[in-house]
């Protein structure tokens, strides 16, 4: 029984036959279409109804909310993004990866203000160029180029074969302008990414950018950053979503076989201090109605 005493089964079969009236109509028909296109454009109204439509039905069937149980089905599934999304050409999605910042529109421009963001704060503790750090989850690696032309010494970690070797094009890209580069890109999901770098470390700064919620096992992972911090370094979690974007990203994650889910604020800082970490201080969006992205920072 819930709390107000109804049967989730009475529950589930009023969320399908909601999901299956002319109310949805519109939804399912998105639906179909965007399953065989990625990339099809669609309006924030066709996001909403289309959204609805799939947590309804996946909710009658006993499939929302998502259950993430097999770690190594999580790790293929990352590692199978690129391939794997009906639609979408490879050779274009490996051509946004390495572009990325530099992309179109308000997607760039936020993307660069977030980078200086991310670099202002680790300089507001002490963390300066020439010191180490480690990037969880850095996809086509992207901020680990860019903190190494800081002349931070940079290890970025991804769980994909596939982006270390696309990601190491930029280190050639470096080094052929005649650069001096302390980059290097290390394949390992981030639950287990102290058993990869330790031969780098100790760090002075960890970030996460845009990447944690991917992770299988969140917890973990922090855990596992933590025992690759000097003592006194920091842990930055940077733009991680809120606990609406379960919801709000659910079509995506059904979409893409990947693990998006959203951070309530106080399961992040418990998370935090509970793997050692003493100080804990939240950088931005602290009236966030469990929407606005978490920027945290963490001291060991």
């Amino acid at each position: 029984m819930t709390e107000n005493g109804t049967s989730p089964t009475v529950l589930r079969r009023v969320s399908g036959s909601v999901a299956h009236s002319p109310v949805f109509a519109r939804g399912r028909r998105v639906w179909e279409e965007n399953s065989k296109n990625f990339r099809r454009p669609l309006t924030r109204w066709e996001k909403l109804i289309c959204g609805g439509y799939i947590i309804l039905e996946d909710y009658s069937v006993g499939e929302f909310p998502p259950r993430y149980e097999d770690s190594q089905q999580t790790f293929k599934a990352e590692i199978d993004y690129r391939t794997s999304r009906a639609g979408v050409d490879e050779q274009k999605a490996f051509e946004a990866g390495m572009r990325k910042p530099f992309w179109k529109g308000e997607y760039g421009t936020s993307f660069l203000r977030k980078f200086a963001d991310a670099a202002d704060y680790m300089q507001s503790v002490g963390i300066q160029p020439g010191q180490r750090l480690l990037e969880l989850g850095c996809g086509a690696g992207w901020m680990a180029e860019f903190f190494a032309l800081l002349k931070y010494d940079v290890t970025a970690t991804t769980i994909s074969p596939f982006d270390v070797r696309d990601a190491q094009r930029r280190v050639e890209s470096v080094e052929a302008k005649g650069l001096s580069c302390n980059l290097r890109y290390v394949a390992s999901p981030m639950e287990e990414v102290d058993d990869h770098v330790m031969e780098y470390a100790p760090f002075n700064g960890v970030y996460v950018f845009e990447a944690l919620h991917h992770a299988h096992d969140w917890r973990k992972s922090i855990r596992a950053a933590h025992h690759c911090l000097c003592d006194g370094g920091w842990i930055f979690i940077l733009c991680e979503p809120n606990v609406a974007h379960t919801s709000i990203a659910y079509r995506i994650a059904k979409l893409s076989n990947t693990h998006e889910i959203g951070f309530l604020r106080s399961d992040l800082v418990s998370t935090l201090r509970n793997a050692g970490f003493k100080k804990v201080r939240v950088l931005k969006n602290r009236l966030h109605w469990c929407v606005k992205p978490h920027w945290i920072m963490a001291q060991k």
